[in-house]
């Protein structure tokens, strides 16, 4: 959480423009010094309860709020609300000056040469550049998918008694780095 407090402190503010949660993904629109910048985050979710509190329960309020504090949501415990605070965040971090159009498996192949490197979610090319670590000094390259996965349920889920204690067991005990 360090890291974020720290990233927190030093954003331009903006406007916010627009938010949208999906099943999958949440877009942030902020407007900052005149120009308008999309964040995008996984977005996370909480177990479905009846009765229990809203999964946003600023719905329909976001949209108010300045960038900043809508950034600041990146550390709400409420994972929906973290998912649109951290897309929020990707909004407003500073853009780099000069772009390049690269494909990511070129990126990770060459920054990631004898190094450990940590990928959530499946991409394409994870089998290619796995196949390319082992025939090379760096066996350890890609590393860590479930490891990351667990501490997020970790952050999200402490207790393993929740009311996703059948899951939650289920995944960190079936979890398996590959």
């Amino acid at each position: 959480m360090g890291l974020l407090r720290d990233l927190l402190t030093d954003l331009p503010d903006g406007d916010v423009v627009e938010v949208r949660i999906g099943l999958h993904w949440t877009a942030v629109v902020i407007e900052v010094e005149g120009k308008q910048r999309c964040g995008l985050s996984s977005t996370l979710e909480s177990p479905h309860e009846h009765g229990g509190e809203p999964q946003v329960p600023q719905a329909g309020l976001l949209k108010t709020l300045a960038g900043r504090e809508l950034a600041a949501l990146a550390l709400d415990n409420q994972p929906t609300l973290a998912s649109v605070g951290v897309a929020s965040l990707n909004a407003l971090l500073p853009l780099p000056e000069t772009f390049s159009e690269i494909n990511a498996e070129h990126v990770l192949a060459n920054y990631g040469a004898d190094k450990r490197v940590a990928i959530v979610g499946h991409f394409p090319f994870i089998p290619r550049l796995r196949s390319a670590s082992q025939n090379s000094s760096c066996s350890n390259m890609i590393h860590g998918k479930a490891t990351c996965l667990r501490k997020l349920l970790h952050r999200f889920y402490p207790d393993p008694m929740s009311s996703l204690s059948r899951e939650w067991r289920w995944l960190t005990t079936h979890l398996k780095d590959s």
